[in-house]
């Protein structure tokens, strides 16, 4: 492993640098470089001789300040590693041309089970690049590791939490529905707060979220979920039937009156048990709501409707 401290390897010049010591270790199987400032010029020194790194399964580049340029031509070097297993990429904002270079420098690295490409300035044509490529990576396992996980393979178990993970307000929606694919089978606890959806992109996951028929426990607070997002999740919703948790608070239910859409949906909820909706509906009358949901789900044992409650 070469470990390379923070600051240690700046521009062309650090680039340069770097690549020529790799040159007399190409049996390197990790290495990282994070922290350092290589720039756009430091990748283009170096990328020839990564691409040479044929043992290397650990590569983590992040926080290098390599912008579009700069990941364009490290693109190149990663496209020979076939050996890679994990990548750490991030903080590096690469934007969209960056990200659409990346994804297909990854195309058929079937070794690699760990990416981490978040804080990279990414827009939609970003994520949708991103999310094509690790739904074509057989071993991906882990997507932006933080304070949650994405679990992608059927055998690593069934919780996914993106909370507070994807603040790319709707564009974030295309990676988590083409994740939701990939865990239909297996997942049965979807935690997605906090990570402004809005109406359009929870319209763009309803068609995969649909499909997650094990499914017991659903978190979509802090959402902007309105009157559309209302209507589309309620489709969803309806072939959900082995959820007992869910979880729609904060969200501006209230307007109008866009939660009666869910109501039927709830009458098919059959395993439900928990309802929490507080502070989303603070301009409907409580009561009415409670008699409302009671008669759709009469089998709900817990409803939430105030931030008060117990």
């Amino acid at each position: 492993m070469l470990l390379l401290g923070s600051d240690c390897a700046s521009g062309s010049k650090g680039g340069g640098m770097v690549a020529h010591a790799l040159e007399t270790m190409l049996e390197l199987s990790s290495l990282d470089l994070s922290c350092n400032t290589l720039g756009a010029e430091g990748a283009c020194h170096l990328s020839p001789t990564l691409g040479r790194l044929s043992a290397l399964t650990a590569l983590n580049i992040s926080r290098n300040e390599l912008g579009t340029e700069g990941a364009k031509a490290l693109a190149a070097g990663l496209q020979q590693l076939g050996a890679i297993t994990s990548l750490d990429i991030s903080h590096n904002q690469m934007g969209d041309e960056g990200a659409v270079e990346l994804s297909r420098a990854l195309a058929g690295h079937s070794n690699l089970f760990s990416l981490n490409i978040r804080s990279n300035g990414m827009g939609e044509a970003g994520w949708l690049a991103v999310a094509e490529a690790v739904t074509a990576l057989p071993g991906l396992a882990v997507v932006n590791e933080w304070d949650g996980y994405w679990p992608l393979g059927a055998g690593l178990a069934c919780k996914l939490e993106a909370r507070a993970m994807l603040k790319t307000h709707d564009v974030g929606a295309p990676l988590v529905a083409a994740v939701l694919g990939r865990s239909a089978e297996k997942l049965v606890h979807l935690e997605l707060s906090a990570n402004g959806l809005g109406d359009l992109g929870v319209t763009h996951l309803c068609r995969p979220l649909s499909a997650l028929t094990r499914l017991t426990f659903l978190d979509l607070r802090s959402n902007r979920i309105a009157d559309e997002g209302a209507k589309a999740l309620a489709g969803a919703l309806v072939r959900m039937c082995n959820i007992t948790g869910l979880n729609l608070s904060h969200n501006p239910l209230a307007r109008g009156d866009c939660f009666a859409p869910l109501l039927p949906a709830l009458a098919t909820m059959t395993a439900l048990r928990e309802l929490v909706l507080h502070d989303g509906l603070d301009g409907l009358c409580a009561q009415g709501m409670q008699e409302r949901i009671a008669a759709a789900a009469p089998a709900t044992a817990r409803l939430v409707l105030s931030s008060t409650q117990g």
